[in-house]
């Protein structure tokens, strides 16, 4: 307390309280800062997924934020007062395979390569080779219209097929 009885002065000192924005990544990715801000102040956090993985969920504060970008995510904690928490979590890329099956058409024969039913990866290119009996003449790939060239790219189920005709 004060008592005026002469002229005086006062004088008050105050500091901005801070708070603490923690940041935590599980395995396959990357979030910054972890910080402490002032009091109102903004902070954007940067999420980035390693390659091979995606952002499968962003926590603040215990709550998921809902569905966000595979690969990176911004957040920003606006008008900060007071302690936050934001948790990212990775998950692997689940590998896409697709199916290519091969068969033998047409009045001659031959052998084709690959033999079958075989799965390969999204994105794998398979060479298709036939070959004539002696006494057969390979005529065209047939079946899905990737097959024609001989080369195929598995970016689905596909079905190819060798037409061998008799010599005459």
């Amino acid at each position: 307390s004060v008592t005026m009885d002469a002229n005086k002065t006062c004088i008050a000192n105050f500091t901005l309280k801070t708070f603490t924005l923690s940041s935590s990544a599980g395995i396959g990715g990357t979030i910054t800062p972890s910080t402490s801000v002032n009091y109102g102040a903004n902070q954007t956090f940067f999420i980035t997924a390693n390659s091979g993985y995606q952002i499968a969920s962003v926590l603040v504060d215990g709550a998921n934020v809902g569905a966000v970008p595979s690969y990176t995510y911004t957040y920003t904690f606006s008008n900060v007062q007071a302690n936050h928490a934001i948790v990212a979590n990775f998950s692997l890329i689940p590998v896409v395979t697709y199916t290519l099956t091969t068969q033998t058409a047409g009045t001659g024969s031959g052998t084709v390569t690959p033999t079958g039913s075989n799965t390969y990866n999204s994105g794998t290119v398979v060479t298709l080779t036939a070959t004539p009996d002696p006494n057969s003449l390979f005529m065209g790939w047939t079946g899905d219209s990737d097959c024609t060239d001989g080369s195929v790219t598995m970016d689905a189920n596909k079905t190819c097929i060798a037409n061998f005709t008799l010599k005459t």
